[in-house]
């Protein structure tokens, strides 16, 4: 009895350390990717729509919403 309560104790440890390990990867390549995205520049960044592009956008979406109401 006092065995597998040890090897359950144990089995647990290992567990919770290989989540923990894998979650502290992940914490780094999400740190990694994040400057790779800073460094590349506010050429990769897209930009907000021009405000000539927002009339069909408007028109659509008035549309959209007339025929939702029927």
């Amino acid at each position: 009895m006092q065995t597998q309560f040890l090897d359950g104790i144990w089995l647990m440890a290992v567990g919770m350390g290989t989540v923990f390990g894998f979650l502290l990867m992940l914490v780094a390549a999400m740190q990694g990717a994040a400057r790779i995205i800073q460094d590349s520049g506010p050429e990769a960044v897209l930009s907000a729509p021009a405000e000539e592009d927002e009339a069909p956008i408007a028109a659509a979406i008035a549309i959209a919403r007339a025929y939702s109401r029927n």
